[in-house]
């Protein structure tokens, strides 16, 4: 099995009269690799977010890069930025991007967290700040559309009251 597939594996036998075990990934307990392991699976999982993130399958990219900051925060943080640091910041950007991708409501929340987790981690990253500012700009844009079509509604709303009153009297 592998389990950086997000598959349902078929666990039985070959025998077609046996009786199939079938288990979904997400049920299956990964135990953490050794330490000197860690960097090489942090970059594998960090490529293929990569990777899913160039494909446009967001999901992917965000399972793959949560992977990556579960391994890399198995790691103790220091003041020195080591490759548990650079892991957790990349991880946390690629997230962002992946969220930025979704076409999931939550979506633009959860990627301006993560964004702003990877510059709390390690703080004045170009790219990432340029991508804050991006995701802030969207933001403002997306509330002041919610601003003026709770205005609307607000007329439209005090208008059919009106009309009902008006209907209203004219039958009385």
């Amino acid at each position: 099995i592998s389990l950086l597939e997000d598959q349902t594996p078929n666990l039985g036998s070959d025998d077609e009269n046996d009786d199939m075990i079938v288990i979904d990934t997400k049920d299956i307990i990964i135990t953490m690799p050794p330490v000197e392991q860690r960097p090489f699976l942090t970059a594998i999982l960090l490529n293929l977010a990569r990777c899913y993130l160039s494909l446009k399958i967001p999901a992917q990219s965000i399972w793959r890069s949560t992977c990556a900051l579960r391994v890399a925060s198995f790691e103790p943080q220091s003041t020195e930025v080591g490759w548990s640091t650079s892991t957790l910041t990349t991880a946390y950007f690629l997230r962002a991007k992946a969220h930025n991708q979704s076409p999931s409501p939550s979506s633009l929340m959860k990627a301006l967290r993560d964004c702003r987790r990877s510059d709390e981690i390690l703080p004045g990253q170009k790219e990432v700040l340029k991508f804050i500012k991006v995701l802030e700009k969207r933001e403002a844009a997306i509330l002041k559309a919610d601003r003026k079509l709770a205005r609307q509604i607000g007329a439209w709303t005090e208008a059919a009251l009106e009309k009902q009153a008006m209907t209203e009297v004219h039958h009385k």
